[in-house]
């Protein structure tokens, strides 16, 4: 991904309007899912993850490659409201935005359409990072 976010900023650098309005629309969803988050308004968070998505994947081919693409499709019609790849392309995880009863119907589809992903952390993290040192 390194290689895909030097191009980014190399083009963003050199004033490419595509990617500079890009950039913005990301940080504008940002902004919004943030806002949405804080007003519990579910539908609201939807629609801004799915709009960070949009404007992610214009940055650069690499962000989507056609295998996600498929993913993304499986995990829309097993019950995602929204779907957003995190990383800038040849690995990374995604991020799904559900209601709670459509969790074991997306974990099945995509273990069946990805059976080499793996499923990480779910759910809201509402007491921030903390770091454990092991001695």
């Amino acid at each position: 991904s390194g290689m895909v976010n030097w191009q980014v900023i190399r083009r963003r650098l050199e004033g490419k309007t595509a990617t500079r309005d890009a950039l913005q629309g990301i940080a504008g969803a940002a902004a919004d899912c943030r806002e949405r988050l804080l007003a519990g308004d579910d539908a609201g968070v939807a629609r801004a993850i799915a709009s960070e998505w949009l404007h992610r994947r214009r940055l650069a081919p690499e962000v989507c490659p056609l295998e996600l693409v498929e993913i993304e499709r499986v995990a829309i019609a097993a019950g995602a409201a929204a779907f957003k790849a995190c990383g800038a392309g040849g690995g990374g995880s995604v991020l799904l935005w559900h209601v709670p009863e459509a969790r074991s119907e997306l974990v099945a589809a995509l273990e069946a359409a990805a059976p080499t992903g793996r499923l990480v952390a779910t759910g809201i993290a509402t007491g921030g990072c903390r770091v454990v040192l092991e001695t």
